[in-house]
């Protein structure tokens, strides 16, 4: 199932959920985690301390020894002051440092800037990364699907491409997990599947064209199905 937009996505997801629970299909417990919705800010944008808000998570794909950042750490936002950011590291160390998004263009490319949104998951979820990870246990591509098989007290249980891996609640490919019912078109380019149900509404002047209904159209091998609303 392909939706135009992530807001479409997310309707879809959530109302998918909730008929699966009712039907008990989904595991009883539920959990949460705090996941991480990419910001999508350009490079230019990134250099601006008014794009960030408290709260926001920066990931740092390269590591600095002058500003005491170790590749692919990832900082809370606590406050800003004087265009200035004050992070706190996500990491056991919680150390805290100061930085400023106005530095180099080239350093600011290495850069990744989410807000962070709380989701529950129970057992038989299925589910998307939506970011490359490297794990030991399981390698992570972006849009690499699974399957959630147990959740203990600290970690998940989670079938990737058919073999089970344990990912520990705190790890970095639980923080870049989603639903994966429905998914946007950009997510569902490169996917084949045997029937698909293709979500398109008007409203979304931007998103609604050719090359977008190309991509929609061509996922699937037997079927296709096309909701549409009235205009």
């Amino acid at each position: 199932m392909l939706g135009q937009s992530n807001q479409t996505k997310d309707l879809v997801n959530s109302f998918i959920r909730e008929v699966l629970i009712d039907k008990n299909e989904l595991g009883n417990q539920p959990s949460k985690i705090e996941t991480l919705i990419n910001k999508n800010l350009t490079i230019a944008q990134r250099g601006e301390s008014f794009n960030y808000k408290a709260g926001d998570v920066i990931l740092f794909n390269k590591g600095n020894s002058n500003l005491n950042i170790e590749k692919n750490e990832y900082f809370k936002v606590k406050n800003i002051n004087n265009k200035l950011l004050n992070l706190e590291s996500l990491s056991e160390n919680k150390k805290e440092i100061t930085f400023n998004p106005s530095l180099s263009k080239s350093y600011r490319k290495s850069v990744e800037v989410y807000k962070t949104e709380e989701r529950e998951f129970r057992a038989e979820d299925q589910v998307m990364f939506t970011r490359k990870i490297e794990s030991k246990d399981s390698p992570i591509v972006n849009s690499t699907l699974g399957i959630i098989k147990g959740i203990k007290e600290s970690s998940y249980i989670i079938e990737v491409e058919g073999n089970e891996a344990e990912f520990s609640k705190d790890s970095s490919a639980l923080k870049h997990m989603d639903y994966s019912y429905c998914r946007t078109t950009h997510k569902g380019q490169g996917a084949t599947t045997k029937t698909a149900i293709l979500i398109t509404e008007s409203w979304w002047k931007h998103l609604t064209n050719q090359r977008n209904m190309l991509v929609q159209a061509t996922r699937q091998k037997e079927e296709i199905f096309l909701v549409v609303d009235n205009k």
